[in-house]
């Protein structure tokens, strides 16, 4: 599967982007970045969505976990500062930088959709997380005020066997 192909798993279309990643190709859920107005995504609400009921679901439609492989997210702020160290995820969000990265695969979807990445760290900053808006262009939100979509990246493995558009079903 090349970047910017589309393929099932798990009951989710998905979009493969470079350096092994995929994406949903719509929104799985509307939620807040978090509702105790903080921008970090390693204590976030949505992180924990992601990893508890998106992983759950996954399972239940069959996804076996051990094929997603960790991959690092870097939590570098919109502003440039960096008070986290990479973060190692199976299932995330892509960060600014990522959506920057594969901005050529990502069409715009009609709904906006949170990113990890913080605005900034800086305290009068700190409640205000990035997204997606929904004609492609990278914003800015309270963490708190406002729900957007959840859209899952992950890195499968690359033995991982997943349906592709126009090709034999898997057996």
């Amino acid at each position: 599967i090349k970047p910017g192909e589309v393929f099932t798993y798990a009951g989710y279309e998905w979009i493969k982007l470079e350096d092994g990643l995929a994406i949903t190709k719509d929104t799985v859920t509307e939620s807040e970045f978090d509702s105790d107005c903080n921008n970090s995504y390693t204590t976030s609400k949505v992180k924990c969505y992601l990893t508890d009921a998106f992983t759950d679901s996954l399972r239940e439609d069959g996804a076996d976990i051990s094929s997603f492989d960790f991959f690092p997210l870097d939590l570098t702020a919109d502003d440039g500062t960096k008070e986290y160290a990479p973060y190692k995820v199976m299932i995330g969000l892509l960060t600014a930088d990522l959506y920057r990265k594969n901005r050529c695969w990502l069409e715009p979807i009609n709904d906006s959709w949170w990113l990890a990445t913080p605005k900034s760290y800086n305290h009068k900053n700190d409640d205000i997380a990035m997204y997606v808006d929904a004609d492609g262009v990278l914003n800015d939100e309270f963490a708190w005020s406002r729900d957007h979509g959840v859209r899952p990246v992950c890195k499968l493995a690359e033995e991982t066997p997943v349906d592709v558009p126009d090709e034999k079903p898997i057996e």
